[in-house]
């Protein structure tokens, strides 16, 4: 959600930069929530298979 670009396109206005403020730290703690949700099936489908063979 968040680039190290150019700088051909940035804000340029206070709310546009506190736009862009609030959206990379809503979209950096939803990519956080996303991985912590993957990690969490891959942590259960382990312990299932652990379970399984013993």
């Amino acid at each position: 959600m968040t680039t190290v670009g150019y700088g051909d396109f940035s804000p340029s206005t206070e709310a546009s930069k506190l736009f862009t403020v609030a959206y990379a730290i809503s979209s950096i703690g939803l990519f956080i929530a996303f991985a912590s949700k993957i990690a969490a099936i891959h942590i259960r489908e382990t312990l299932r298979h652990r379970r399984i063979k013993k």
